[in-house]
């Protein structure tokens, strides 16, 4: 019903286009009579198809933040994977270095106490060494006393002799050089403990290429021809677009075949962010281009690449029918050797084959001369 005073009982029943409000039939005949006025039913109908139009594209948009959700998500958790991978590389390099010092220590504290065990026998047995003589000494001293103190001529004419030559006997014995102490030096490497305190085992790199705003483009994702090197070009940005260029960047390239063979493919890289790669496709079809930076596919990835045949062009035609140098009985197969150019071609009839230079001109044969072992019959 409307809404405006005195209009209370009257139903909306049109729409004005000009002010874009539902209105009753008094007040088109007051505030909007000279308005544009229709049905309102009429005017629902006609805007319903728009309201449809935007429902969608909201739909559309909520459909593609939901994928760029799960996306996000995705990313977070490689990211955190790597992460992970990373600390556990810092432990692991950590513990490493802590084996090798513990190592070294054990190493240097067994060597010093193999020293330390032989310094103290050898000491020990001077020592036993040196109380044994004393001890002889103290008796030979004691008796010699007892004989002077007693002061009898007899005593001391009667163990004159043998008394003298026992002192002289312990006097002039050897001294046993036992004990040789032996002079201890840890020697330090001043140069690796100046380099362990100077230096870091390694460091924590972070790239800030997105693969997302990554592109790739060149001839080599359009089209190739088989046997023929192909080229294109993968650029790495920022996630403002801007070029960038990582060491720690992982550039992944899979070229897969019709029959889902993988091609191998070469990619230089270029401090300015650009990534060359060429491959060689060696059949003729479809083939799939699937590119990786950082373990993320690029937007367009995989590309798919029609391969022609390779095209064959004519180049030099030289021999005829017979046996002299040159000349051919059904020729069956022809093989160029990659670095020399030379050209080598089987002569079926004749029993050999023929060698040619770049320029085809002739050079040797082989396979009628020689021993049997080496005679070709029929070679293919």
């Amino acid at each position: 019903m409307c809404r405006e005073q005195h209009h209370e009982d009257e139903p909306l029943n049109y729409y004005c286009q000009e002010c874009k409000v539902c209105i009753c039939g008094k007040c088109g005949q007051t505030r909007h009579t000279r308005h544009t006025k229709v049905d309102i039913q009429q005017a629902a109908h006609e805007q319903k198809p728009k309201i449809m139009e935007v429902l969608q594209e909201m739909k559309v948009d909520m459909a593609d933040y939901e994928i760029q959700m799960e996306k996000t998500t995705e990313l977070w958790r490689k990211s955190r994977e790597k992460i992970a991978a990373a600390r556990n590389n810092v432990q692991t390099t950590v513990e490493e270095l802590v084996r090798v010092l513990r190592e070294h220590e054990a190493a240097m504290v067994t060597k010093l106490d193999v020293l330390d065990e032989a310094d103290q026998r050898d000491h020990a047995t001077q020592l036993e060494h040196f109380q044994t003589c004393v001890t002889q000494f103290k008796t030979s001293v004691e008796h010699c006393e007892v004989i002077l103190q007693r002061n009898s001529s007899f005593e001391i004419l009667q163990a004159q002799q043998d008394v003298i030559e026992r002192s002289k006997g312990l006097i002039k014995a050897t001294k046993m050089d036992i004990y040789k102490p032996s002079h201890v030096y840890y020697k330090i490497n001043e140069d690796y403990v100046q380099n362990v305190r100077s230096g870091v085992p390694g460091q924590v790199d972070v790239s800030d290429t997105n693969p997302l705003r990554s592109l790739a483009g060149g001839r080599g994702l359009k089209e190739a021809e088989a046997g023929k090197n192909s080229k294109f070009t993968i650029v790495t940005n920022d996630s403002d677009g801007k070029r960038c260029y990582y060491e720690i960047d992982q550039i992944t390239v899979k070229v897969q075949t019709p029959s889902g063979e993988g091609l191998d493919y070469w990619v230089k890289h270029v401090a300015d962010g650009k990534h060359r790669v060429t491959y060689t496709p060696n059949c003729d079809g479809r083939h799939e281009v699937m590119i990786e930076v950082n373990d993320q596919p690029l937007p367009r990835s995989p590309w798919s690449v029609q391969v022609r045949p390779h095209q064959y062009t004519w180049r030099d035609r030289r021999g005829k029918r017979g046996k002299a140098q040159g000349q051919f009985k059904e020729p069956c197969d022809v093989a160029i050797n990659k670095k020399t150019g030379t050209i080598a071609v089987v002569d079926r009839e004749n029993n050999r084959i023929q060698l040619f230079d770049p320029w085809l001109d002739y050079i040797s044969a082989f396979g009628q001369k020689g021993p049997s072992a080496k005679k070709l019959s029929n070679p293919t």
